[in-house]
C-alpha cells in the first residue's frame, strides 16, 4: 500500500512546510564499524537540507527549531540510544515545530570508506510515511557529501510527487 502525504499546496495557499531532523548514527553492530561524528553528522544534515531545498509550494524550515524542541525533549541525534529516528516521534517534534512533514534517518558507517543513509518522511497530520529512500557510499568523506545533496533532490522529488497524487 502506497502511503500518501499531504499535497505542497499551490497558488497563493501557504506552502507545505517541512523540517528536517538531524541525522543520527546507525549502529551496526559490527566490532569495528565506527560511528559517524557529531560533526559529520551535521554536516550531512545541511547537505541533504541543500538538496532538499525551498521550491514552489514548499518551505524548509531553519532547523534550529527542531533542534531545540528535540532537546528540550531529551533527544540527542549524536547517539544511537537517544536519538528521535522514528515515525512517531518525529512526527511528534514536527507538529510541535509547525511542519507539515518531517524528514528523518541515520547515517550508517561499516567501515572509514564506506558510508549509507536512510531516510523517511513523516506527514504529520495523518502519521503516514514514505521512504525509505537510501543512499550507499564508498569512497572519501567527498563522495558522502555529493550523495547527501543528492538523496535531498530524492526527497524533494518523493515530496513533490506525493503531493500531486494526493491532489489528484
Amino acid at each position: 500500500m502506497q502511503a500518501t502525504l499531504a499535497a505542497p499546496r499551490a497558488g497563493g495557499a501557504r506552502p507545505t512546510t517541512v523540517t528536517i531532523l538531524p541525522l543520527s548514527p546507525v549502529d551496526t553492530g559490527l566490532p569495528y564499524a565506527p560511528l559517524p561524528t557529531a560533526a559529520q553528522l551535521s554536516a550531512l544534515t545541511r547537505l541533504l537540507a541543500a538538496g532538499v531545498g525551498t521550491s514552489a509550494g514548499v518551505h524548509v524550515q531553519n532547523s534550529a527549531n527542531a533542534a531545540r524542541e528535540l532537546r528540550a525533549r531529551g533527544f540527542d541525534q549524536s547517539t544511537t540510544q537517544r536519538s528521535c529516528a522514528e515515525p512517531k516521534c518525529a512526527a511528534d517534534v514536527g507538529r510541535a515545530v509547525g511542519a507539515d512533514l518531517v524528514v528523518y534517518g541515520g547515517v550508517t558507517r561499516l567501515m572509514a570508506v564506506i558510508w549509507s543513509t536512510e531516510v523517511s518522511v513523516v506527514d504529520v497530520h495523518s502519521n503516514a510515511v514514505l521512504g525509505p529512500l537510501d543512499a550507499g557510499y564508498k569512497g572519501d568523506y567527498s563522495a558522502m557529501e555529493v550523495g547527501e545533496h543528492r538523496l535531498g533532490e530524492a526527497v524533494r522529488r518523493l515530496i513533490a510527487r506525493s503531493g500531486s497524487r494526493s491532489s489528484g
